[in-house]
C-alpha cells in the first residue's frame, strides 16, 4: 500500500528576504554605478593630463620651434620613454633642418657670383655689341660650365642620397685606373713641379662599379693638385689585402691643418687661402664620399704629420649591384 506524504511550509519570510537581499543588490548596484560616472572620468583626467600635455606640446611643435625639448623629470615613468624619443626625433629633425638651410645658403652664394657675371657680360654685350670681343664668349662659356659644373654634382649627391643611383659590379684593375685617372692631372702637376709617385700592384683588381670608383679617385686627385704647394709631393697608390683594398692619395700641402680635416667632406667647404680659381665649389669630396656610401666603402683623411695629408678610401673587394629604388 503506497502512502504519500506532502509536507507544507509558510514561504513569506523566505519571500520577504529575497526581496531585500534583491533591493540591496539593486541599491548598491545603483550608487556603485553612480560612484563610477563621478569618479572614473575625474580619475581619467588626472591620470591623462600629463598624456594631454605631451599631446599639446607636440602639436605646438613647427619647423621654428624644433629646439623644444620635453620634460622627462616630470612626467610618469610611463611617458619618459616617448619623451626621450620624441626628443631625440626633434634633434635629428633640428640637424637636418639646419643642414638644409646652411645648404640653401651656401648655393645662393656659389651661384651668386657666376650668375652676376653672366649679367655683367650679357648687359655689355648689350651696351656694345660693335666692341665686344672674343674673350667674351669664353668667359661666358666659362661661367656656364663652373653652374653646371655645381648643379651636376647636386643633382648627383641628391641621387645617392634618394637610392636612386645604379651601381654596377664590374672586374677593376687598380693599376690602370690609377694611372689613367692621373693622366688629366698631369699637365697641372708639371705646372706646378709636382713630384708625383703613383704605387699599384699589376694585376691587382677589385669587383666595384668603375665608373664610380674613378669618380671617387678623380675627386681624391683633384684635391690632392688643388692644395699641394708648388714643388710638394703627391703619392697615390691601390692595394688589395685579406678580401679589402684600399686606395690612398697623399699629398704635402702648407694651407691645410688637422683642425681642417673635420669639414674636408662638407658640401661648398673650401679653405679660402688654398683658393686657386673659380673652378672648385668645394663638392668634389662630398661627392666622392656620398659615391663611397653607394659602394659599401669608407671614405677618411687623416695628417700623417703636420705637412701630409692622407685621404684614404677602404671597402671589400667585392660588392653587389644595385637597382634605383
Amino acid at each position: 500500500m503506497d502512502v504519500v506524504l506532502v509536507v507544507a511550509s509558510d514561504t513569506d519570510e523566505l519571500e520577504e528576504t529575497l526581496g531585500a537581499l534583491a533591493f540591496a543588490l539593486f541599491g548598491c548596484g545603483a550608487a556603485l554605478l553612480a560612484v563610477t560616472i563621478v569618479i572614473v572620468p575625474r580619475l581619467l583626467r588626472r591620470e591623462l593630463a600629463p598624456l594631454n600635455e605631451l599631446a599639446e606640446r607636440a602639436a605646438r611643435v613647427n619647423a621654428e620651434s624644433l629646439a623644444t625639448r620635453f620634460p622627462t623629470n616630470g612626467p610618469p615613468g610611463e611617458l619618459v620613454p616617448i619623451a626621450q624619443r620624441l626628443n631625440d626625433l626633434l634633434a635629428r629633425l633640428q640637424q637636418s633642418f639646419e643642414r638644409e638651410r646652411q645648404f640653401s645658403a651656401d648655393l645662393a652664394h656659389e651661384l651668386r657670383t657666376p650668375i652676376a657675371e653672366l649679367r655683367s657680360l650679357a648687359e655689355v654685350a648689350l651696351k656694345w655689341p660693335d666692341a665686344r670681343e672674343a674673350t667674351t664668349d669664353r668667359e661666358t662659356l666659362a661661367i656656364a660650365l663652373q653652374m653646371e659644373g655645381i648643379v651636376t654634382r647636386l643633382l648627383a649627391l641628391l641621387r645617392c642620397e634618394r637610392g636612386q643611383l645604379p651601381v654596377a659590379a664590374e672586374r677593376v684593375a687598380l693599376a690602370p685606373l690609377i694611372q689613367s685617372v692621373w693622366q688629366s692631372f698631369a699637365e697641372r702637376a708639371v705646372a706646378k713641379e709636382l713630384i708625383v709617385t703613383v704605387n699599384a700592384t699589376d694585376g691587382t683588381e677589385v669587383q666595384t662599379d668603375p665608373v664610380l670608383l674613378r669618380s671617387i679617385l678623380t675627386n681624391l686627385m683633384d684635391n690632392a693638385v688643388e692644395y699641394t704647394p708648388r714643388g710638394g709631393t703627391i703619392t697615390a697608390e691601390g692595394a688589395v689585402k685579406d678580401g679589402r683594398f684600399l686606395l690612398r692619395v697623399m699629398n704635402t700641402t702648407d694651407s691645410l691643418t688637422a683642425e681642417d680635416v673635420t669639414h674636408f667632406f662638407e658640401r661648398f667647404w673650401r679653405k679660402e687661402s688654398a683658393r686657386s680659381d673659380s673652378k672648385h665649389a668645394g663638392l668634389g669630396l662630398s661627392l666622392a664620399k656620398a659615391f663611397c656610401e653607394c659602394l659599401g666603402l669608407q671614405l677618411g683623411a687623416q695628417f700623417l704629420d703636420h705637412s701630409t695629408l692622407s685621404i684614404m678610401v677602404t671597402g671589400p673587394t667585392t660588392i653587389a649591384e644595385k637597382r634605383p629604388r
